[in-house]
């Protein structure tokens, strides 16, 4: 869920995305609720029950959900830094990672860790959100950068913490824009703070996202998957009775 745009992935048990939608909104609560519906109507047709409903928004506190409630479908809420990290490490550059950090340039305030193909969450489900941190450094300039104001500073702070925290494998530069992600990525590397923290985790890797846009809603759905996945035979009957199916999902 965008300010004006919103997105839509339906998957299946084999995290196959079987159908992707990417249309404008003029209002978000109502355009969430239709779009679920809609979802919940193609699974339908195909005889295939709808385990769960993810949704990701960046304000998503002011959201309502309205009739969404009434369906009886498990809701899922997630950030977009953390259900993107989810899809880079399913589908992305994090599936050869044991432990993956993902860092935005769509939100460069918040970092997310994965640990095989599981998203760290901490003690209160607040880990990876960080408050607004000045670091006086000398950050080269960039073309890329300079279309977000602070976005490279505030990035490279974000990176370097969570280099320094959680000591990851990779660590995975993401944002809607791919194509300036290889120009952002590379000006990283050479902030001041970053190259102090690689001198003594010279072993971590940086990469790029490769997924853009998609990767919101593929993570939002891989969230459900793995709820699934905890217990499936659970799921699965509550789905099924909501339509009255034996149908396989």
């Amino acid at each position: 869920m965008g300010e004006r745009r919103i997105q839509g992935a339906l998957l299946n048990l084999g995290a196959k995305v079987r159908w992707h939608v990417d249309e404008p909104h003029t209002n978000a609560s109502l355009a969430c609720e239709q779009l679920a519906k809609r979802m919940i109507d193609l699974a339908a047709i195909q005889g295939q029950p709808l385990v769960g409903l993810g949704i990701v928004s960046p304000h998503h506190t002011t959201l309502t959900y309205g009739s969404l409630n009434d369906l009886q479908i498990p809701l899922r809420i997630e950030s977009p830094v953390r259900a993107c990290a989810l899809a880079e490490a399913w589908y992305g550059v994090g599936q050869e990672a044991s432990t993956m950090a993902f860092v935005s340039a769509d939100h460069p305030r918040s970092v997310a860790l994965v640990t095989e193909r599981q998203l760290y969450r901490g003690a209160h489900g607040l880990s990876g959100l960080l408050p607004k941190v000045r670091y006086i450094q000398e950050c080269p300039d960039t073309h890329d950068a300079s279309q977000f104001p602070e976005t490279l500073e505030t990035l490279a702070v974000t990176a370097a913490l969570a280099i320094g925290l959680y000591d990851p494998e990779t660590v995975v530069v993401g944002g809607s824009n791919v194509d300036q992600l290889p120009e952002l990525l590379t000006a990283l590397k050479n902030c001041d703070i970053i190259k102090q923290q690689t001198k003594t985790h010279h072993q971590v890797v940086f990469r790029t996202s490769k997924l853009g846009q998609r990767a919101e809603v593929i993570g939002a759905a891989c969230q459900l998957l793995q709820d699934f996945i905890a217990d499936p035979i659970e799921q699965l009957t509550r789905a099924r009775s909501r339509i009255g199916t034996s149908a396989e999902a």
